[in-house]
Order: structure tokens, then C-alpha cells, then sequence
């Protein structure tokens, strides 16, 4: 279940940000857990959507996070970002809900292609992308420096919102 985030999450949101593969393929110098939920929980800007992904069983637990962001409503576009924690890895979950959020983005904001990019070397992200019936369109040479300070090629992937998308298993 996707809901929005909420400020009783800063220790999940803590948790998650000391994870070594979290670490590894986001920004350099992320803001606190508290700087990134606020940014997260205010959608006011227009500019993106953000949910925290929840057990149905148990809506306080953080599974994992998906992201639409630089929302561009006059270009119809969107990119997205997740990550999920280290319980929940290998269980498709990820793709599940990219696909979720990209569908959201097709129906609610009228979206027509919503992209993703991960370092080439993040070969479960690229699986993610893949399953979620997301595209391979190309490579961008030393584009984004992760936490390991280092600048990674990645690979850009997309969806639209007329393909026709079978969920791989």
C-alpha cells in the first residue's frame, strides 16, 4: 500500500539511510531524515509526488519509498526514484510499485512517458525497470556522482503511457 509520509517515519526513514545499498546508489550529502521527509511530505510545490510503501497488514512499517519528480505538467513528463529496504529486496516489490506510481502518474497528472535513470552498475534497479515494463533508451556517460563520491555512468530507462506493459515475474 502506498501512502503519504508522515512525520512519525523519521526513524524508518533513519534506518533506511544507513542501509549500504541506499547509501551506495543515492546522492552524495542527502539531507537529515527529517529535511528529506519534509521535503517528501509537502506536495504544495507541484513539482512531485511521494509516497511511503506500507504492509497492508501493518501501515506503519516502511518498506520501501517511490518518488515522481521534476513533475513537468506542460511536457507531460515525470522521472521517478525508489528504494527499498533490505527486508524486502528480491520479493518484486519494487517493480510492483513503480508500477503503481506510474500509473498514477498516466491517470492522475495525464502523464505520457515517466523515465528513470540508475548507475550501470545497480543491476537490481536495472531489474526493476525492466520487470516494470520500463525501456532501455541509453547510456549517460559519468552523469550522476552516488554515495560512493565516485561519478557512474547510468542507464536511462522509460515507460509510456500507451505501451503495453505485461509485469514480468
Amino acid at each position: 500500500m502506498l501512502r503519504p509520509w508522515r512525520p512519525a517515519d523519521v526513524p524508518e526513514v533513519a534506518a533506511a539511510a544507513v542501509d549500504p545499498e541506499i547509501i551506495r546508489w543515492n546522492r552524495v550529502g542527502v539531507p537529515t531524515p527529517e529535511e528529506w521527509l519534509a521535503k517528501r511530505g509537502d506536495w504544495t510545490a507541484g513539482d512531485h509526488a511521494s509516497w511511503a510503501v506500507v504492509s497492508v497488514d501493518d501501515k506503519e512499517h516502511v518498506m520501501a519509498a517511490i518518488s515522481l519528480h521534476h513533475l513537468d505538467l506542460e511536457q507531460q513528463n515525470s522521472e521517478v526514484g525508489y528504494w527499498v529496504g533490505p527486508a524486502y529486496r528480491g520479493k518484486h516489490l519494487g517493480a510492483r510499485i513503480l508500477d503503481v506510481a506510474t500509473r498514477f502518474g498516466f491517470e492522475t497528472y495525464g502523464l505520457r512517458r515517466v523515465h528513470l535513470f540508475h548507475a550501470i552498475d545497480n543491476h537490481a534497479s536495472c531489474a526493476v525497470a525492466r520487470r516494470a515494463g520500463f525501456q532501455l533508451e541509453g547510456t549517460h556517460r559519468q552523469s550522476y556522482k552516488f554515495g560512493d563520491g565516485l561519478w557512474h555512468d547510468e542507464h536511462s530507462h522509460a515507460r509510456l503511457n500507451d505501451d503495453v506493459v505485461t509485469m514480468l515475474s
